[in-house]
């Protein structure tokens, strides 16, 4: 199962530490990790943050649960992957826990009760 690391990153020092401790902690649990951190290391410094956002969301997508970090709500991103998690049936965790605790939260979802149009974070952030 796949899981999503989210918090605050823009004006945090040392931010990159909590994600990768969490990037550690969710892999011993047996999880597949998916950590924005390490895939923005990878992107061209001139990105803005409505680009970044939107890789991030197509990160997101495939995920099963994702993990907020402490400080989430200050973080105008990671508030947004919150929503974008919730309408879409990504399980939010706010503590690492194994795969086989979402596995619960995952029986009786099915794509038939996703909604039918999804408004992706960048149009989010687009329309802001």
């Amino acid at each position: 199962m796949k899981i999503y690391i989210s918090g605050p990153v823009t004006g945090i020092e040392g931010y990159w530490e909590k994600f990768y401790e969490a990037e550690y902690q969710l892999r011993t649990l047996g999880w597949e990790v998916v950590n924005p951190v390490r895939t923005n290391e990878t992107l061209p410094s001139s990105f803005k943050h409505g680009e970044y956002m939107k890789v991030c969301e197509a990160a997101l997508a495939p995920c099963d649960a994702i993990l907020m970090l402490k400080g989430w709500q200050e973080s105008v991103g990671a508030k947004m992957e919150f929503e974008w998690a919730n309408e879409n049936g990504i399980c939010v965790l706010y503590k690492p826990q194994p795969p086989s605790y979402v596995e619960g939260y995952m029986v009786g979802k099915s794509d038939a009760n996703k909604p039918s149009k999804q408004l992706s974070l960048f149009d989010k952030l687009r329309n802001k």
